[in-house]
């Protein structure tokens, strides 16, 4: 049964639309001022996809329980082949560690 103009279901549609185009301009005013770290942060990543895929460097498990898949941390985005792997609930801890 299609949602009726004004209903809950209707609602929540253009919330989530309005919030996909907020978030959208956001992160696009975001890169403008940070342009420099975004770029060098995303030649970071690009690289160490391409190592992964092409199969020069081995995705690792987690260096802190061991669990899979991991994520690349980079520490240091000017060396971009070398990170740190990490689940994602220890990448998040640690980026919440380095934030505060």
């Amino acid at each position: 049964m299609p949602y009726r103009t004004g209903t809950w279901g209707d609602q929540a549609k253009h919330r989530s639309e309005g919030r996909k185009s907020y978030f959208a301009e956001y992160q696009r005013q975001w890169r403008l001022r940070n342009a420099e770290h975004w770029e060098e942060r995303h030649a970071a990543r690009r690289i160490l996809g391409r190592a992964v895929a092409n199969g020069s460097i081995k995705r690792m498990p987690c260096e802190n329980c061991g669990s899979q898949p991991a994520q690349g941390h980079h520490r240091d985005y000017s060396k971009p082949l070398e990170v740190v792997w990490l689940c994602k609930r220890h990448h998040l801890r640690l980026h919440r560690s380095l934030s505060s």
